[in-house]
């Protein structure tokens, strides 16, 4: 939550050095697993470590249950608010295509959707 915080703020004060930021990890931005990600209401990707312009709401996008992520993210933040959403996919850092359950908090500010995930411990 500290994180997703701290991204508010940054968008508050200049939102392309944010997504900037978000994207290069630099400031302690990116952290192991947790980063700052965003991406625009029409699903365009614009702040992520490996996907920037990807489309959010590609039918690729789906967990293994079939959750479409980015319907789900969007749905989910609220504005100036915090919304929460968990769904199983695999963790990048591992280039495993091993399922971990994952927990994203979303919020909407600066005209984005922003959040940050956090795997579950094993």
């Amino acid at each position: 939550a500290a994180l997703l915080e701290r991204a508010v703020a940054l968008l508050r004060i200049d939102k392309n050095r944010a997504l900037d930021l978000f994207t290069t990890g630099d400031g302690g931005l990116i952290n192991k697993d947790l980063y700052v990600f965003c991406f625009a209401p029409d699903g365009t990707i614009t702040a992520h470590p490996s996907f920037i312009g990807f489309d959010i709401y590609s039918s690729e996008n789906k967990d293994i249950h079939g959750t479409q992520l980015g319907e789900s993210l969007f749905k989910a933040a609220p504005s100036g608010g915090t919304g929460e959403v968990t769904y199983e996919l695999p963790r990048y850092t591992t280039g495993s295509e091993q399922e971990f359950t994952k927990t994203t908090l979303v919020t909407r500010v600066a005209g984005q959707v922003c959040g940050v995930g956090y795997y579950h411990p094993q």
